[in-house]
């Protein structure tokens, strides 16, 4: 959500859309602005980012705490799984924002790689799960 491509314009454009709403959820959730970048550097955070994770993971139950971990390696994101796990996303969201390049090929393409649908189903069943087991874990 935070490294973005230049070029091409369109695929520039669908980022912001997708990822700019996760972006502007976090610091309006948590007053806390995640600056994003088009360069391969790294981008040093505010501390009020750090700080309002570590919050948000200390309240976590074990097995929430889990599910955040699993969440955040598959989507290369701390934002996203926060969203899930505060109901503020679903796992299409989840999906369509960590496939953003591979949607944007397939459809410029008009074809996808066996292996590549492989992996987007794949994707989406572990998504799927994890709101799944949280759903389980709050029956209401």
């Amino acid at each position: 959500l935070l490294y973005r491509t230049a070029e091409p314009k369109e695929l520039h454009k669908i980022q912001a859309k997708k990822w700019d709403q996760w972006n502007d959820w976090m610091d309006d959730r948590y007053m806390a602005h995640y600056e994003t970048t088009q360069d391969l550097r790294i981008v040093e955070q505010e501390k009020s980012i750090h700080d309002a994770i570590e919050g948000f993971l200390r309240e976590l139950d074990i097995s929430r705490l889990n599910i955040f971990y699993i969440l955040s390696n598959i989507c290369k994101s701390l934002i996203l799984p926060i969203a899930l796990l505060e109901e503020e996303a679903d796992p299409l969201d989840l999906f369509e924002a960590v496939q953003i390049e591979e949607l944007f090929k397939q459809r410029y393409y008009d074809e996808i790689d066996p292996s590549i649908r492989e992996s987007h189903e794949k994707m989406q069943h572990e998504f799927m799960a994890a709101r799944t087991y949280l759903d389980l874990l709050d029956p209401s």
